[in-house]
């Protein structure tokens, strides 16, 4: 009788990474949309994502309440922002 082939499965399809931007001068700017993204504020702030996540958990970082997602309004997060510039790190 006929030898068996090997049956190759059909690949599975890539996960796709999520677009990041390359650079934050790129990810905010003014005219924009009104919210940010975890990742947008991370790549804004050149940190880790989960160090945004966590500022964001711990309340320093507005986000716009009864959303699932993690929102931050624009406007906010740069009085937030520039509220923080003006202290020193002790």
């Amino acid at each position: 009788m006929g030898t068996k082939e090997a049956v190759k499965k059909p690949a599975k399809a890539a996960k796709r990474a999520p677009v990041r931007p390359a650079h934050h001068a790129s990810a905010v700017s003014v005219g924009e949309k009104g919210t940010m993204r975890i990742e947008e504020v991370a790549a804004y702030l050149d940190v880790n994502h989960r160090v945004v996540r966590k500022l964001v958990k711990d309340g320093f970082i507005p986000r716009l309440p009864g959303t699932r997602t993690i929102v931050i309004p624009r406007h906010a997060f740069m009085t937030w922002l520039a509220s923080c510039r003006g202290r020193t790190a002790a």
